[in-house]
Protein backbone atom coordinates (compact mmCIF):
# COMPACT_ATOMS: atom_id res chain seq x y z
CA UNK A 1 0.00 0.00 0.00
CA UNK A 2 1.59 3.70 -0.87
CA UNK A 3 -0.68 5.53 1.21
CA UNK A 4 0.60 7.01 3.96
CA UNK A 5 -1.86 6.29 6.90
CA UNK A 6 -1.32 7.54 10.32
CA UNK A 7 -2.90 4.17 12.67
CA UNK A 8 -3.67 4.65 16.52
CA UNK A 9 -5.13 2.30 18.88
CA UNK A 10 -8.82 2.59 20.24
CA UNK A 11 -9.89 4.75 23.04
CA UNK A 12 -10.61 2.26 25.33
CA UNK A 13 -8.28 -0.42 25.12
CA UNK A 14 -9.97 -4.08 24.50
CA UNK A 15 -13.02 -2.26 23.17
CA UNK A 16 -12.74 -3.19 20.07
CA UNK A 17 -10.58 -6.10 17.78
CA UNK A 18 -9.37 -3.12 15.55
CA UNK A 19 -7.11 -0.07 15.28
CA UNK A 20 -8.19 2.77 14.11
CA UNK A 21 -6.90 5.37 10.91
CA UNK A 22 -6.34 8.38 12.65
CA UNK A 23 -5.70 10.10 8.80
CA UNK A 24 -4.85 9.13 5.45
CA UNK A 25 -2.45 11.96 3.99
CA UNK A 26 -2.51 10.72 0.35
CA UNK A 27 -0.57 8.39 -2.29
CA UNK A 28 2.99 8.44 -1.12
CA UNK A 29 4.18 7.42 -4.47
CA UNK A 30 2.35 9.90 -6.30
CA UNK A 31 3.68 12.83 -4.91
CA UNK A 32 6.04 15.38 -7.57
CA UNK A 33 8.85 16.95 -4.91
CA UNK A 34 10.37 20.12 -6.48
CA UNK A 35 12.53 21.50 -3.80
CA UNK A 36 10.17 21.32 -1.02
CA UNK A 37 7.20 22.48 -3.22
CA UNK A 38 5.24 19.20 -3.29
CA UNK A 39 2.32 18.63 -6.02
CA UNK A 40 -0.10 16.02 -5.61
CA UNK A 41 -0.27 14.10 -8.80
CA UNK A 42 -4.35 14.53 -9.02
CA UNK A 43 -3.60 17.92 -10.17
CA UNK A 44 -2.20 16.58 -13.48
CA UNK A 45 -4.99 13.89 -13.39
CA UNK A 46 -7.87 16.60 -13.31
CA UNK A 47 -6.10 18.68 -16.39
CA UNK A 48 -5.47 15.19 -18.38
CA UNK A 49 -9.17 13.98 -17.25
CA UNK A 50 -11.04 16.73 -19.59
CA UNK A 51 -9.41 16.18 -22.39
CA UNK A 52 -11.35 13.28 -24.28
CA UNK A 53 -8.98 12.66 -26.97
CA UNK A 54 -6.64 11.49 -23.90
CA UNK A 55 -6.61 7.56 -23.32
CA UNK A 56 -3.75 7.50 -20.66
CA UNK A 57 -0.97 9.24 -19.85
CA UNK A 58 2.44 9.16 -18.26
CA UNK A 59 3.93 11.99 -16.51
CA UNK A 60 7.45 12.49 -15.21
CA UNK A 61 8.68 14.95 -12.80
CA UNK A 62 11.67 16.56 -14.27
CA UNK A 63 14.54 19.10 -12.36
CA UNK A 64 11.47 22.17 -13.60
CA UNK A 65 8.35 20.83 -14.68
CA UNK A 66 7.71 17.35 -16.09
CA UNK A 67 7.55 15.11 -19.10
CA UNK A 68 3.75 13.91 -20.35
CA UNK A 69 3.33 10.96 -22.81
CA UNK A 70 -0.36 10.72 -23.74
CA UNK A 71 -2.13 8.06 -25.55
CA UNK A 72 -4.93 9.17 -28.25
CA UNK A 73 -8.07 7.55 -27.24
CA UNK A 74 -9.69 5.49 -30.19
CA UNK A 75 -11.53 7.24 -32.72
CA UNK A 76 -11.03 10.87 -31.00
CA UNK A 77 -8.67 13.25 -32.49
CA UNK A 78 -5.15 13.61 -31.77
CA UNK A 79 -4.55 15.65 -28.63
CA UNK A 80 -4.37 19.14 -28.60
CA UNK A 81 -0.41 18.54 -26.61
CA UNK A 82 -0.50 22.84 -26.51
CA UNK A 83 -3.76 23.09 -24.73
CA UNK A 84 -2.29 20.28 -22.62
CA UNK A 85 1.36 21.51 -21.96
CA UNK A 86 -0.09 25.49 -20.95
CA UNK A 87 -2.24 23.74 -18.67
CA UNK A 88 0.07 22.13 -16.93
CA UNK A 89 2.49 24.91 -16.66
CA UNK A 90 -0.22 27.70 -15.48
CA UNK A 91 -1.05 24.48 -12.56
CA UNK A 92 2.45 24.07 -12.13
CA UNK A 93 2.98 27.77 -11.93
CA UNK A 94 0.54 28.14 -9.49
CA UNK A 95 1.64 26.04 -6.96
CA UNK A 96 4.38 27.99 -7.03
CA UNK A 97 7.29 26.21 -9.46
CA UNK A 98 8.50 29.54 -10.90
CA UNK A 99 9.28 28.81 -14.81
CA UNK A 100 7.65 25.24 -15.00
CA UNK A 101 8.73 23.50 -18.12
CA UNK A 102 6.45 20.76 -19.79
CA UNK A 103 7.13 18.47 -22.59
CA UNK A 104 3.29 16.74 -23.87
CA UNK A 105 4.39 14.28 -26.43
CA UNK A 106 1.63 11.85 -28.41
CA UNK A 107 2.77 8.24 -27.90
CA UNK A 108 0.96 4.76 -29.19
CA UNK A 109 1.22 3.37 -26.01
CA UNK A 110 2.36 3.60 -22.14
CA UNK A 111 5.29 1.08 -21.21
CA UNK A 112 5.51 -0.68 -17.63
CA UNK A 113 8.71 0.52 -16.77
CA UNK A 114 10.49 0.97 -13.14
CA UNK A 115 10.45 3.57 -11.32
CA UNK A 116 12.43 6.59 -11.68
CA UNK A 117 14.89 8.86 -9.05
CA UNK A 118 11.91 11.30 -9.47
CA UNK A 119 7.67 10.83 -9.45
CA UNK A 120 6.52 8.71 -12.64
CA UNK A 121 3.01 8.20 -12.50
CA UNK A 122 0.62 6.91 -14.75
CA UNK A 123 -3.06 6.97 -15.24
CA UNK A 124 -6.09 5.12 -17.75
CA UNK A 125 -8.94 7.55 -18.09
CA UNK A 126 -10.88 5.72 -20.21
CA UNK A 127 -12.24 3.81 -16.94
CA UNK A 128 -13.11 7.17 -14.95
CA UNK A 129 -15.11 8.53 -17.67
CA UNK A 130 -17.57 5.13 -18.31
CA UNK A 131 -18.06 5.24 -14.63
CA UNK A 132 -18.96 8.78 -14.60
CA UNK A 133 -21.10 7.92 -17.70
CA UNK A 134 -22.65 5.04 -15.39
CA UNK A 135 -23.03 7.12 -12.74
CA UNK A 136 -25.04 10.22 -14.43
CA UNK A 137 -27.07 7.55 -16.08
CA UNK A 138 -28.48 6.19 -12.70
CA UNK A 139 -28.97 10.00 -11.49
CA UNK A 140 -26.72 10.11 -8.67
Amino acid sequence: MDDVVEIVEPPVSGAHPFRFIRSIAGRNDALFDYDGVLVQAVYFYSILLVHKSIAESQIRQTPHGCSIHVVQEHGEDKPDTSLVKQAVEKMLTVKGIAQAHVIVTVVEGIPNTPRHTRCSVSFRYRKVREERKRINALGV
